[in-house]
């Protein structure tokens, strides 16, 4: 019996200047990061549920679902479920929020690697069906695909139909896990969205959210036009966080 199509939330990430990186780096430290990168999903994954029993009206009944190739990665949460007396809207919300959280994990913990990685990409909201391990497709993930490369920088922004969602009221398992910006596109567009935060439960203003400023900025590093277009727009919605950040509510996720 096949799993059935649901609700779902979905984030396609994948690291900025991938390609060739094994020309500057060892590729055993390389796959070593990614390892590292694999570990902080899993543990985001782990917090998202611990935290959701107490914050959520989801509690715990949800499931995070994985795919990984390469430097790409898919995350897709889905209710485990019935969630009864509660609106589509409010779950679709609980989604997209716990799928904000994990990826701000990934997007935190990969700056602050010995080779640290910058990622971008898309969160979706919709249909999906996830089947086994290796089968992953629905109008999220088609939309997911479509979007994730075309942002300008390091950003991992809330696609139209994840942004529509109504937010819950006290929505946020992580500080400001999702943040107002301006996006650029490729093309030359723009989409005034909501944008995972890479300072998640931290902020620029602490020694670690220094140290994820730097981890970014070096990830990004090259001569090339492409490469420093996105690394200005990266850098300028990181001063933006700065400029803009409240000091962070103490948590203890262990991550």
């Amino acid at each position: 019996m096949s799993a059935p199509s649901k609700n779902s939330a979905v984030a396609l990430i994948d690291v900025l200047g991938f390609k060739g990186i094994e020309r500057n780096h060892d590729p055993a430290v390389i796959a070593e990061t990614l390892v590292a990168a694999r570990f902080t999903l899993e543990a985001a994954g782990k917090a998202a549920k611990n935290i959701g029993a107490h914050i959520h009206i989801l509690g715990p009944n949800f499931a995070l679902k994985r795919a990984w190739f390469s430097d790409t990665i898919c995350l897709v949460a889905q209710p485990d479920a019935e969630v009864k007396h509660r609106s589509a809207d409010e779950v679709q919300a609980c989604l997209v929020d716990i799928v904000a959280f994990c990826v701000g994990y990934i997007l935190r913990s990969a700056a602050l690697f010995s080779t640290p990685l910058a990622f971008r990409g898309v969160v979706t909201s919709g249909n999906a069906l996830v089947e086994g391990n290796d089968i992953y497709f629905g109008e999220a993930i088609a939309e997911a695909s479509d979007l994730y490369e075309t942002a300008e920088g390091a950003f991992v922004w809330l696609s139209p139909t994840a942004a529509s969602v109504p937010p819950l009221f006290g929505r946020g398992m992580g500080q400001r896990s999702l943040l107002r910006y301006t996006v650029p596109l490729k093309g030359g567009r723009t989409i005034d969205t909501l944008v995972v935060n890479p300072f998640i439960d931290t902020a620029p203003s602490m020694a670690q959210g220094n140290d994820v400023r730097k981890g970014i900025e070096r990830a990004m590093k090259g001569d090339r036009l492409d490469i420093a277009i996105k690394r200005q727009n990266t850098l300028r919605f990181l001063d933006h966080v700065a400029e803009t950040e409240p000091v962070p509510v103490k948590r203890e996720h262990g991550l």
